[in-house]
């Protein structure tokens, strides 16, 4: 793990990243087990962000996160970075709500730090027809 200086997360942010991948890796988050999100269910894919905001816009940017039903916030610095888990059904609905974040006016960046979709390519190998995978949506303006 780097230290905060090298990431311009401070510490708080980091040992949220680093407990999600620590519980990712000890397998308390499991790919072969869906999640369940109270708001929704059984859900997969699972990705972990780390979300950039001024520090005086951090509270507001959380109260904001506190709206999304896909969003569970682990943490955040006192920079301003909040880290959080999104849970959706599907890798279509993994990008909109990570463009939804991105558009806040008190949003800086997403940064995706982990991604499992490995339940919605079990369905695709099934023939199941699926969402496209997660970055690869036709650019907007594009026809």
């Amino acid at each position: 793990m780097r230290g905060s200086s090298d990431t311009g997360l401070g510490a708080e942010a980091i040992g949220a990243v680093y407990c999600l991948s620590k519980l990712v890796a000890a397998g308390g988050i499991s790919p072969a087990a869906p999640l369940m999100n109270p708001c929704r269910g059984v859900v997969m894919p699972i990705s972990g962000v780390v979300i950039a905001s001024l520090p005086t816009e951090k509270n507001d940017v959380l109260r904001f996160l506190a709206t999304l039903c896909q969003v569970e916030v682990h943490g955040a610095d006192e920079k301003g970075n909040i880290v959080a888990v999104l849970e959706t059904e599907s890798s279509e609905e993994m990008e909109k709500i990570i463009d939804r974040i991105s558009k806040d006016q008190n949003v800086l960046h997403v940064g995706l730090t982990y991604l499992n979709a490995e339940d919605e390519a079990e369905r695709n190998i099934q023939g199941e027809k699926a969402a496209r995978p997660f970055g690869f949506r036709k650019p907007s303006g594009i026809t």
